[in-house]
């Protein structure tokens, strides 16, 4: 999954050189406006994180903290059965007519499964590759039947039929067979084992062989069984205990800086919810959730929350195939954590720990866990910020590229006007400065942007208008025409900080170019 940058986000609307930067090009012969446009905060959050609630912007933030291989709770290793049917006569040699009956064995093999104790599975997908070997000196015919594994009611067989072997060569029939969507039950023969298979081979001479089948005393057939990628699709019995860690870092906002200055928030919350739909009990216990700055060092960590303590999470229930999951939801906001605090702080980073643990009161459903691997146990967190924020000092740069026609005389200006229905105040620098960020020529300083006018309940009612003026000089011409680049910086503040001021989905900045004397520039 893609990180999003969430801070970034947050703070772009401040920013209104950063986040949008359209190709212009005027010649100022006369006064005619170059560029305008109208920046809110839709046009410069995502739409998948924006949402407007009751008029009000939330940021949202989704991701999901686990989501765990149900393959890993029942795995089948690949696996080889080998079973060796030998004489039942003594010493010497015996004479059998066609269609005779050496061996009618029925036993058990043994599924190896690790950690669990299967009574039932369904194959997703698979093979089961046998191969039978025939020491005995006739046409023989082996019939292989796996009682309780059914495709469509009907129990798996092979039948191979063995030419006379050779010497101390034996006469060998192999095959595959797709495993998909068998059944496969595992209490074996008499129904209360686990992890077991039942089997019945019945070996013959063949019934239409040309000749008897003269047989030895240390005479055999060997069955080879081997079990290729089996997955399940479908498991009931005991799935043991696992203990499943999680340490992962969160990276929302690789290569971009953030800015410097202060933030406060009103609120915000965050909300776990898990899903379960797999018949066993769980635990999830999140050790730490942490903060980083750019450097990957910890700010600040979350603290007396409900979400640190353990949570128990119930097995689900299944009702003929209808998965009947249990759900567990907890939230924390402002008034049972620190979690506003730890935003404020601009991390660019989270770190987390968790374990999930299955079955972690033992086998106390008597062996009757279930799973369909194609639903699984879920952890979603989600991060709700109502942009009602105050800002003190937030500071955001940015450096644009700017094309300059040849020859041009040195006379006239570049005017810009906003209209700011905002609730915040900026104070605006913009510089030029060279491609080894070492000559820096100041073009604005302190440039002011007013903020919106609010009212008793901090809701910009009217919009106010401010007029910024960079005078084309020659010494600003040369250096446009070195090809500067200009850098902005810009500093917000919110009245009465700490203070808060909802962020509106009526709320704009409407901005205009308009350029004065015989300058002809091109800004992309």
């Amino acid at each position: 999954m893609v990180r999003q940058h969430i801070w970034a986000y947050l703070f772009c609307i401040t920013s209104l050189f950063s986040c949008r930067k359209e190709e212009t090009r005027w010649d100022t012969q006369v006064v005619t406006p170059l560029a305008s446009g109208r920046l809110g905060v839709e046009d410069l959050i995502p739409d998948s994180l924006l949402q407007s609630e009751q008029g009000v912007w939330h940021l949202v933030f989704e991701e999901s903290l686990t989501d765990i291989n149900v393959d890993s709770l029942v795995t089948i290793p690949d696996t080889l059965f080998v079973q060796s049917y030998k004489s039942p006569f003594g010493a010497g040699s015996i004479t059998l007519p066609a269609g005779a009956t050496i061996f009618n064995i029925s036993e058990d093999i043994v599924l190896n499964v690790p950690q669990a104790s299967l009574r039932q599975i369904k194959i997703k997908s698979g093979t089961l590759e046998y191969k039978v070997k025939s020491f005995i000196n006739g046409y023989m015919t082996s019939v292989y039947t796996l009682p309780g594994a059914t495709l469509n009611g009907a129990p798996l067989q092979l039948i191979a039929n063995t030419t006379p072997s050779t010497g101390d060569l034996p006469s060998e029939v192999s095959g595959i067979i797709d495993l998909t969507s068998y059944e496969i039950n595992l209490t074996g023969a008499n129904g209360f084992q686990t992890n077991s298979i039942g089997s019945t081979a019945v070996i013959s001479v063949t019934q239409d062989a040309p000749v008897s089948a003269i047989i030895s005393a240390q005479d055999s057939v060997v069955v080879e069984l081997n079990f290729i990628e089996a997955k399940v699709a479908y498991a009931k019995g005991y799935f043991g205990q696992h203990a499943i860690s999680f340490n992962e870092e969160l990276d929302f906002f690789s290569g971009l800086n953030l800015p410097d200055g202060l933030l406060k928030l009103n609120q915000a919350t965050l909300s776990l919810d898990v899903t379960n739909k797999i018949g066993v009990d769980a635990s999830i216990d999140i050790g730490y959730l942490e903060t980083l700055d750019e450097n990957s060092i910890s700010l600040s960590s979350l603290s007396e929350s409900p979400m640190l303590y353990p949570l128990n999470i119930s097995r689900a229930m299944d009702n003929n195939g209808e998965v009947i999951p249990s759900n567990y939801s907890v939230f924390i906001n402002n008034t049972n954590s620190n979690l506003p605090q730890l935003i404020e702080q601009l991390p660019t980073a989270a770190k987390f720990n968790a374990q999930v643990f299955i079955n972690p009161l033992g086998n106390i459903s008597g062996s009757n866990d279930f799973i369909y691997t194609d639903r699984a146990l879920e952890a979603n967190m989600k991060l709700d910020i109502p942009l009602n924020i105050g800002l003190s000092g937030l500071t955001v740069r940015d450096t644009f590229e700017i094309k300059l026609e040849e020859e041009l005389p040195v006379s006239g200006s570049i005017d810009i006007y906003f209209e700011n229905r905002f609730p915040f105040s900026g104070v605006i620098q913009m510089a030029l400065i060279d491609s080894l960020d070492q000559d820096y020529f100041p073009v604005v300083s302190d440039g002011f942007l007013a903020q919106g006018i609010t009212d008793e309940n901090q809701v910009v009612v009217t919009s106010t208008n401010t007029r910024l003026s960079v005078p084309v000089t020659p010494m600003l011409l040369n250096r446009l025409r070195k090809g500067y680049r200009i850098v902005v910086r810009a500093e917000f503040n919110t009245s009465n900080y700490p203070s808060t001021f909802p962020l509106l989905d009526s709320y704009y900045i409407d901005f205009k170019i308009v350029g004065n004397g015989n300058v002809e520039i091109e800004v992309n």
